[in-house]
């Protein structure tokens, strides 16, 4: 088969792939990392057990480790490429699931709207396991369907792999699980094979008994920390799948229309409403573990049902004509494209200290100190450890925690404390100050 014919029947899942990698790239080291990837970064590269409440991630900091050499890659960019490559597994497999179902237009414009999601657009750069979740959702899903619908045999153990390694890698992306229950009754072509799925959901017992224990052994890190969501907010998680920003309200509000973009299109399809209902499925299944008290009720728990959401839009964008078809595709991208570009953008992080190390090292002099916590704290000597890791090589800081003299003080290490500052400069959600002494 002549090249650019290979590249035109290849095009279903290639261009979604390719936006994927080119909006992952985009600015990947623009921004620090912040508390859960640091987490990340050391549990994963330097020792996997030093905070102990991150047990039931362990599987996933073992692969941190394997990606990162054992820790002899341990920078940014390398790190966070991972969670890249990740989602662009799951906009291929997507686009691939999209192709089996309603033909190469379903598969690219499902692949086109997860890869464009702002949520997608978040977490292809996060040092954490959500894009992963991804991946496993949507290679489980195109296995469920290749092996139960299809009856092609070898997929079956792709999907039974994939059921394993998902409660070990991403525990809360068992959310998924009622949602492939719904799939199986809802669609004909499942339906008649729910028994011999049986068996096979007995992958899920290992991963989800070693995290029953983890959760167990780590209860009580997580006493007054868990978020327990009232009954009016059951619907809340419906939206969660595509829409997340960190950005400036405005930036929330296209976050979250893409997000209703996006259900609007599931429902207005009979296939697409049965994806809708597999989401909502996942939805009230996260509602419900959070409000027993087992709780993981944040934006980004929800992630994992981003390519059933994908691929219910795509339903109704493949029953246009080509003209609208890639009129609403482009809607689409022009209200992602503004919450993207602000989560490029330096400081869009929480605790984004890289952005001030520049500011901290072209005014620092003799005599100065960097504030830091005198206690082994968790998660603070945020401004120490950042000069450290961005700043400038074999350039050293006095640290202390306190001072007479002029102190660099970073809003998170001091818990947000301020000074009669001589100067100081808001980066991102943090603030940084030059205090005439501290405290």
């Amino acid at each position: 088969m002549p090249l650019l014919a290979r590249l035109r029947s290849s095009a279903h899942w290639l261009v979604p792939a390719t936006l994927a990698m080119l909006l992952g790239l985009w600015g990947l080291e623009s921004n620090g990392l912040w508390l859960d990837e640091r987490i990340t970064m050391e549990a994963g590269t330097i020792n996997p057990f030093m905070y102990p409440w991150e047990v039931p991630f362990f599987p996933y900091y073992l692969a941190v480790w394997i990606w990162s050499l054992g820790g002899l890659l341990d920078f940014d960019g390398w790190l966070r490429l991972s969670s890249v490559l990740a989602m662009v597994v799951g906009v291929v497999f997507t686009s691939l699931l999209g192709k089996r179902l309603g033909g190469r237009r379903l598969g690219m414009a499902a692949g086109i709207i997860l890869a464009l999601a702002p949520s997608t657009n978040r977490f292809n750069q996060e040092l954490r396991n959500y894009a992963v979740a991804v991946a496993l959702t949507a290679i489980i899903t195109w296995a469920f369907y290749e092996r139960f619908k299809f009856n092609q045999r070898r997929a079956q153990w792709v999907f039974g792999i994939g059921l394993f390694l998902l409660p070990f890698m991403a525990p809360y992306a068992l959310i998924v699980v009622p949602g492939l229950l719904v799939l199986a009754l809802l669609d004909p072509g499942l339906r008649a094979r729910l028994r011999s799925m049986l068996p096979w959901s007995m992958m899920l017992v290992p991963g989800v008994l070693a995290q029953i224990y983890a959760a167990v052994l780590i209860a009580h890190y997580f006493h007054d920390a868990i978020v327990v969501p009232e009954l009016t907010q059951f619907a809340e998680p419906l939206l969660w799948p595509m829409a997340y920003s960190t950005g400036p309200d405005w930036h929330v509000v296209t976050a979250g229309t893409f997000g209703v973009i996006a259900l609007v299109l599931g429902v207005l399809t009979r296939s697409g409403v049965m994806w809708i209902l597999a989401v909502a499925a996942g939805a009230i299944s996260l509602f419900a573990v959070s409000f027993l008290g087992i709780s993981f009720w944040l934006v980004r728990a929800a992630i994992p049902l981003s390519p059933w959401l994908a691929l219910a839009a795509g339903f109704a964008v493949v029953s246009l004509p080509w003209l609208r078809y890639w009129l609403v595709l482009g809607l689409l991208t022009a209200v992602s494209l503004p919450t993207i570009a602000e989560l490029r953008e330096p400081g869009a992080r929480d605790e984004d200290v890289k952005a001030a190390v520049p500011i901290v090292e072209s005014q620092y002099t003799d005599g100065d100190t960097v504030y830091v916590v005198d206690s082994e704290t968790f998660g603070l000597n945020w401004l120490s450890w950042g000069l450290q890791r961005y700043g400038q090589a074999n350039r050293e800081y006095e640290t202390g925690s306190t001072s007479t003299g002029r102190t660099w003080v970073w809003s998170k290490d001091a818990k947000g404390a301020r000074c009669d500052a001589l100067d100081e400069w808001r980066v991102g959600a943090g603030v940084l100050q030059l205090c005439p002494k501290w405290p």
